[in-house]
């Protein structure tokens, strides 16, 4: 049996301890033992998810050091914001939400036959792909396992959301949304075909099947109305995208970090045409 370190600690008892592990790896993070691990994550190493997961882990502990200075030096250099009131708020997560797949629909033609229309030359191509890929059951296996997957909305979008209810004055007009990542492939493409002009974000274009747009009651019908307008553009986009993955037949692109703190540990991702298939089936439900 391999042996196994295990680090237990409770914050509300402990807190020191866990101070001396956050600096601790707020210190380390330029070593050569990170960078070890580092190069471990990468595609094609043994247990690259593992390694991926301490990467991530441990970037994000230390980030809480870098991220306390910034508030502390934002707090000091706004300190007349502050006196003027000026607050820092935070604005509520959604409830995570199962995904909107149904079983019974998770056919492979019958995800082929939504993606392209009747007369369209390219859905047997595409099909014919899946299939050179994996078995047919083990594509509906895939897809059927997406079924379970607790859907969330990415804080890009909680934010524009809340301006958008609260109808939000920005600063000389300039509709920026700060992150501390690029945004994802989605989030991309829903602020830039927001009709009211958001910023368009950097974007890693990395894609997650367990990605969803704010909630929306069903008597809000303006919110509604946009929501629908985004949503058939995406869709559309991701259409095409597809297409053009297909076409390409290139490989899936090599590991890469979507957060300014490292590596973000995710799901693993299924080839990327099976993942915008994927995508395109959800939106539509």
């Amino acid at each position: 049996m391999q042996n196994k370190l295990v680090l237990i600690y409770d914050m509300s008892t402990n807190t020191t301890l866990f101070g001396k592990l956050v600096r601790e790896c707020y210190t380390e993070r330029n070593s050569s033992a990170l960078r070890e691990v580092k190069r471990l994550s990468g595609p094609g190493s043994h247990r690259e998810q593992d390694f991926e997961k301490l990467f991530g882990f441990h970037y994000k502990l230390g980030k809480v050091v870098s991220v306390s200075g910034h508030l502390i030096s934002a707090a000091i250099s706004l300190r007349q914001e502050f006196a003027n009131g000026f607050k820092v708020r935070t604005v509520p997560h959604a409830q995570d939400r199962k995904i909107p797949l149904v079983a019974k629909k998770l056919k492979i033609g019958g995800v082929v036959n939504r993606m392209f229309k009747a007369n369209d030359a390219q859905r047997d191509l595409y099909h014919e792909r899946l299939r050179s890929l994996h078995s047919e059951a083990e594509l509906e296996k895939i897809l059927c396992a997406g079924v379970k997957v607790q859907t969330r909305v990415h804080a890009e979008l909680l934010l524009i959301d809340h301006f958008e209810r609260n109808k939000a004055v920005f600063l000389d007009g300039d509709k920026y949304i700060g992150c501390s990542k690029p945004a994802c492939y989605l989030c991309y493409h829903y602020i830039s075909n927001h009709p009211n002009g958001y910023t368009t974000p950097p974007s890693h274009q990395k894609l997650y099947l367990a990605w969803r747009v704010p909630d929306t009651q069903k008597n809000d019908i303006t919110h509604l109305q946009t929501q629908e307008k985004i949503m058939s553009k995406l869709i559309e986009k991701v259409r095409e995208d597809l297409k053009r993955e297909m076409r390409s037949q290139k490989p899936a692109l090599p590991l890469h970090p979507d957060s300014t703190c490292g590596l973000t540990t995710t799901a693993p991702s299924l080839a990327p045409f099976m993942d915008l298939s994927g995508l395109a089936q959800s939106l539509e439900d």
